[in-house]
């Protein structure tokens, strides 16, 4: 943690110098404040939520079974963003194709560009033009 913030320390220091260094520096200091402050506010939703729900249940459940049905509705929540979280850490791998022959398709890719170089020389360029379009501010 303390390396993260002698980065960004570091960060906002070289940011004095250029202009668009630092305003990108503040943009993202600002995201990370306004980040932090959605997740408290979130974090006090949904506590406000389980107490609203806890208080719900007591004329039907009593005293002891309400707090258990909340605590059970947010270890479930929990383990469902754990599952979550599990499955994103360790993404399923892609199953090799059988009959797939790599050199095959690459020489029949290079055939066809042969073939057709005007065209792929066409779409290339418009594909670069669009995208320095995209890029500018109008």
């Amino acid at each position: 943690m303390g390396s993260l913030l002698k980065i960004a320390l570091s960060a906002l220091a070289a940011s004095r110098g250029s202009s668009a260094l630092g305003a990108f520096t503040g943009r993202m200091a600002a995201a990370a404040l306004l980040g932090g402050c959605a997740l408290l506010l979130a974090a006090a939703a949904w506590a406000c939520a389980c107490a609203a729900l806890w208080i719900a249940l007591i004329p039907s459940l009593g005293p002891a079974g309400a707090p258990l049905v909340v605590a059970g509705a947010c270890l479930l929540l929990a383990g469902i963003l754990a599952l979550v979280a599990w499955l994103a850490i360790y993404p399923r791998r892609a199953r090799p194709v059988d009959g797939l022959q790599l050199d095959a398709v690459l020489t029949e890719a290079g055939r066809l560009i042969n073939e057709h170089k005007v065209a792929a020389l066409l779409a290339a360029a418009l594909a670069g033009m669009l995208a320095a379009s995209n890029g500018r501010k109008r």
